[in-house]
């Protein structure tokens, strides 16, 4: 399993939520809850009201309705503000399948996209704005607008794709 694609039980946003690079990431499948080493203490997190599943895709610059390739992601317009859809593979950047989150996803759940290194300087938020389908080896989901920081992801850069569930 993949250490990037976790489930959080109700994480404040990953902003407020910082953990070093490479820190070991457990979930409890069975609770729901993460536990993660600090400096050898394994701590548990629980925070009420939503799941937020995250990993790494790398973002594909092209707009089309169309499979963006294994472990790639796009949004369908180059102005944030104005896309309406995000076509995401199943599989994350790191090798893990996300087919059943990304099934999961339904009308105002939320989706953020930050680009790896950038922090909050470089981020698109959205939410699901209808039904999520399933492609095969790729989803598309209707977004809405919520807000963003800084201008369209380059070609290739790699991205913590946030998904908030709500229960």
């Amino acid at each position: 399993m993949s250490r990037y694609i976790r489930k959080f039980d109700g994480v404040p946003p990953l902003s407020q939520f910082d953990f070093n690079e490479g820190t070991p990431l457990v979930i409890d499948t069975n609770t729901g809850f993460l536990y993660y080493s600090d400096q050898n203490i394994v701590k548990q997190v629980n925070v009420p009201d939503s799941n937020i599943v995250y990993g790494e895709w790398r973002f594909d610059s092209a707009t089309a309705a169309s499979d963006p390739g294994a472990g790639d992601v796009r949004v369908n317009n180059v102005v944030f503000a104005s896309a309406t859809a995000i076509y995401i593979s199943q599989t994350s950047h790191t090798g893990a399948d996300t087919a059943p989150v990304l099934a999961a996803l339904k009308v105002n759940d939320t989706i953020h996209l930050y680009e790896k290194g950038a922090g909050a300087d470089h981020v698109a938020k959205y939410h699901v704005s209808g039904a999520v389908i399933d492609n095969g080896a790729w989803f598309t989901i209707p977004v809405s607008y919520i807000s963003h920081a800084g201008a369209i992801f380059a070609n290739n850069s790699i991205l913590t794709v946030a998904l908030g569930i709500a229960k």
